[in-house]
């Protein structure tokens, strides 16, 4: 069903991903994977950790997704955490190295 309804912009493995946790897969097959990648991009934080489970629910529950146009706190805390930890003045969220 995918290949009718998504583009494919770069080849696929043939296989279906149906629960996570940590940094284990299982595919519909019941097949378990280690995944070596735990997410990608912006979602790097492995699978289902309670912690994370938690943080994006309170947070979801506040504000989704707020423009860089507007400040809020969340990013506001994370980057002084970064820039303390890294020895920076300031960082810059960004979702890609280009």
């Amino acid at each position: 069903m995918g290949k009718r309804y998504l583009m494919q912009n770069y080849a696929q493995l043939p296989l279906v991903i149906a629960r996570r946790e940590g940094v284990r897969v299982w595919d519909d097959q019941g097949k378990c994977y280690l995944d070596f990648v735990g997410g990608i991009a912006v979602n790097s934080v492995g699978h289902c950790h309670p912690r994370v489970v938690a943080a994006i629910r309170q947070q979801s529950e506040q504000l989704i997704h707020c423009s860089n146009l507007y400040w809020f706190e969340p990013p506001v805390v994370l980057a002084r955490e970064l820039a303390a930890l890294s020895g920076l003045d300031r960082v810059f969220f960004c979702n890609s190295g280009a």
